[in-house]
């Protein structure tokens, strides 16, 4: 008889207990007594309200769900140590792309801090990417290191008259070298690559250099792993960083150094 390897529900064990750690821990509204999280949490967090890009890029969406294009190149993040095999963009579409719902957070983000630079580690198909760039004329610059899939993002960038978009195909650790010391800051730092506890630290070291005061740190699926979750309480903890805001899937930074350091769990 088969004996299952216990050490392989390890992983999963811990994410569910995250997961009950966040729906007991988390706040609402009433008990967030910080003037600048209240003020994110009601207006941006809590906001139903709708834009006119949200229909046009979830038709975009659409398009990609229904792709029958294969792609054959290994993806270079985290997950990826299997031999390349043939995957079609209709199920990287259903898996890789982050939801509506955290679409049109992004771009409530960008419609409200008005960034000036945005910098994206992770394209995928670039439906976040789009979701970054329609709010506010900002200028950004996503990073991609598997060549098809950044090939079909350029494409959705240009059917969707996205002249703001920049799109530097490469590994991580090759481009943000060249490409930082060009950008001279980053006004928001979108983080949604190499899912792997000492890449996510790596790079955040590489970026922090060209963040300020103001700077907004998005981290994805801190959740993802039990590696992920372990990058997530290091970078919110992190010396600098002075307001963390837990969202379940999603995490923001703040380093705003005039500010009282605070961890914030937040219910949406």
């Amino acid at each position: 008889m088969h004996v299952p390897n216990h050490s392989t529900f390890a992983p999963m064990i811990a994410r569910i207990a995250s997961f009950l750690l966040y729906w007991l821990r988390a706040k609402g509204p009433n008990r967030v007594h910080s003037p600048f999280v209240f003020s994110l949490y009601t207006d941006i967090l809590l906001s139903n309200k709708q834009y006119y890009a949200f229909a046009g890029i979830e038709k975009v969406r659409k398009q990609l769900l229904l792709s029958e294009q294969e792609i054959t190149d290994p993806d270079p993040g985290a997950g990826s140590q299997k031999p390349s095999r043939k995957r079609l963009v209709k199920t990287i579409a259903a898996n890789s792309l982050l939801s509506p719902a955290q679409g049109r957070l992004l771009f409530k983000l960008v419609d409200h801090f008005k960034p000036k630079i945005i910098l994206e580690l992770g394209t995928s198909l670039g439906i976040s990417t789009l979701y970054l760039s329609k709010a506010f004329s900002t200028e950004v610059h996503t990073i991609e290191g598997q060549a098809s899939v950044a090939a079909i993002a350029s494409r959705v960038f240009k059917n969707a008259h996205a002249t703001n978009i920049q799109l530097h195909q490469g590994l991580f650790e090759e481009t943000l070298p060249q490409l930082l010391p060009q950008l001279k800051q980053v006004d928001m730092l979108y983080m949604d690559g190499n899912h792997t506890y000492e890449a996510t630290i790596h790079y955040f070291n590489l970026i922090f250099p060209y963040l300020h005061k103001d700077t907004v740190i998005i981290l994805d699926d801190i959740r993802w792993s039990a590696d992920m979750m372990r990058a997530w309480s290091f970078l919110s903890q992190h010396e600098a960083v002075h307001v963390s805001i837990d969202l379940q899937k999603i995490g923001f930074l703040f380093l705003r150094p005039s500010q009282e350091k605070e961890h914030f769990i937040l219910r949406i």
